[in-house]
């Protein structure tokens, strides 16, 4: 490509940028939204994650206290795998020792 053509090139791309910007739509994708006035807000689904999280705690313990089990799954079985998959520094094995779930 000549020089000429690559100024043409982004003279063209240019010129349709500017065309999205006068239509007024609005570009979205999954990290950033654009506003009617051209300035981007982050999206944050760090609610949601936390609502989700402090449902299944609130779950978790609904399940303990009711002493409830499904299909073999009971509350005793997820402490268990959770410690399984989660190993505590040796500073904590006296704190590990203060708390046990019957």
């Amino acid at each position: 490509m000549d020089t000429r053509q690559i100024y043409d090139r982004k003279q063209y791309i240019e010129q349709v940028r500017n065309s999205f910007k006068d239509s007024g739509i609005v570009r979205k994708n999954s990290y950033e939204m654009e506003t009617g006035s051209g300035e981007r807000e982050p999206k944050s689904y760090f609610k949601v994650r936390l609502a989700f999280s402090v449902l299944l705690f609130l779950g978790f313990l609904f399940v303990q206290q009711r002493n409830l089990s499904y299909e073999k799954i009971n509350a005793a079985l997820i402490v268990k795998q959770i410690q399984k998959s989660v190993s505590l520094p040796e500073s904590f094995s006296s704190l590990e020792k203060m708390i046990h779930f019957e």
